[in-house]
C-alpha cells in the first residue's frame, strides 16, 4: 500500500513540470499544427476560396517535374553539403588549436563574435566586402593588385553560390570549433599518455584517438548546420544568383507571385522542404541514440 502511495506521489511530482508547461504548449503547438494542416490541405489543391475543391497530387508531381525545382534542390544540396563539410573540418582543427593553446579564453571570445552576428547582417557585410565594387576590390585596386574592379572575381550573386558558402563558413566554423572543443575537453588525458608510451606521434594520436572520439560530435554538428543551411532564406536571397535559386528562395518567390492560383504549388514546395527537415531531425535523433549506446559500451 505504501509503495503504491509513493509511486503515485513520484508520478505527480514528475508530471508537475509538464502540467505547468501545458498552457504554453497549447499556445505554441496548436497554432503550429493548425498551420501545418492548412498548408498540407492547400498543397493538395483544396482551396475553396479560389474555386479549388478537389484533392489532387498533381502539384507535387508538377514540383518534382519542374526544372526550377530540380535545379533549386541540387543547388541547395550542393551549397549546404560543401560549406557544412568545410565548417566541420576547419572547426576540428581550430578546436585542436584551442586545446593546445594557453589563451583559450581570449580565443573563445573571438570565436563567439561571428556566432552573435545575425545571418542577415553577415550577408550584408559580405556583400559590401566581396562584391566587385566592394571594399576588397577597392583595396586591391589601390594597391595595384588589379587594374580595374571588373577583374575582381565575382564572389557575390554568382552561379556557384560562392558568396553564400563563404558567409555560411564564416558563421559556422566558430560554432563547430566551440562544440568540438567542448567534446575534446571531455576526453580522458590518460589516453594521450598511453599513446605516447606506445610511441605514437602527435599526428597518429590525432588520427587514431582524437578524431574517432570527436567524430560523433562532428557528425551531429554537420547535421545541425546542414539542416539550417538547406532551409535558410536570408543569405541565399541576398547573395544568391537569379538562377539557380535555393529551395527556400524558390518557395518565397512562388508565394509572392501575382498569380494567386499558384498557391497550391507553393504550399507543395513548403511541404517538401518541411519533410526534408523532418528527415534530417530523424537522422539527428538516431545519431544521438547511437552515440549514447556507444558511450554506454565504452
Amino acid at each position: 500500500m505504501l509503495r503504491k502511495i509513493n509511486n503515485n506521489l513520484q508520478f505527480k511530482k514528475s508530471s508537475i513540470p509538464y502540467m505547468l508547461l501545458f498552457p504554453l504548449l497549447i499556445l505554441y503547438i496548436l497554432p503550429l499544427c493548425i498551420s501545418m494542416l492548412l498548408i498540407l490541405v492547400q498543397s493538395l489543391g483544396f482551396i475553396p476560396g479560389l474555386g479549388l475543391n478537389e484533392l489532387t497530387l498533381s502539384y507535387y508531381m508538377k514540383a518534382f517535374c519542374d526544372d526550377a525545382f530540380g535545379s533549386a534542390f541540387f543547388f541547395s544540396m550542393g551549397c549546404s553539403t560543401i560549406c557544412s563539410i568545410i565548417a566541420v573540418v576547419l572547426g576540428f582543427f581550430i578546436a585542436l588549436l584551442l586545446s593546445n593553446s594557453k589563451r583559450k579564453g581570449i580565443l573563445q571570445d573571438i570565436l563567439q563574435i561571428p556566432i552573435l552576428i545575425p545571418h542577415f547582417t553577415a550577408a550584408f557585410m559580405m556583400f559590401l566586402l566581396l562584391s566587385q565594387s566592394g571594399i576588397a576590390s577597392r583595396i586591391m585596386g589601390s594597391l595595384n593588385i588589379i587594374s580595374d574592379q571588373s577583374f575582381f572575381p565575382q564572389l557575390v550573386l554568382d552561379k556557384l553560390g560562392l558568396g553564400i558558402m563563404i558567409t555560411y563558413i564564416w558563421k559556422e566554423v566558430p560554432f563547430c570549433a566551440l562544440v568540438i572543443f567542448a567534446s575534446m575537453k571531455n576526453i580522458d588525458d590518460s589516453l594521450k599518455a598511453v599513446s605516447n608510451s606506445l610511441g605514437a606521434s602527435k599526428i597518429q594520436y590525432i588520427k587514431y584517438v582524437l578524431l574517432p572520439l570527436c567524430m560523433p560530435t562532428m557528425l551531429n554538428t554537420f547535421i545541425i548546420i546542414f539542416a539550417y543551411n538547406f532551409g535558410a532564406f536570408e543569405v541565399p536571397y541576398l547573395l544568391g544568383p537569379t538562377h539557380p535559386k535555393t529551395m527556400a528562395v524558390l518557395g518565397y518567390i512562388s508565394y509572392i507571385a501575382p498569380n494567386i492560383l499558384v498557391r497550391p504549388y507553393t504550399m507543395a514546395l513548403n511541404v517538401i522542404i518541411t519533410f526534408m527537415s523532418i528527415v534530417l531531425i530523424f537522422i539527428y535523433i538516431k545519431t544521438l541514440d547511437s552515440i549514447k549506446a556507444l558511450e554506454g559500451q565504452i
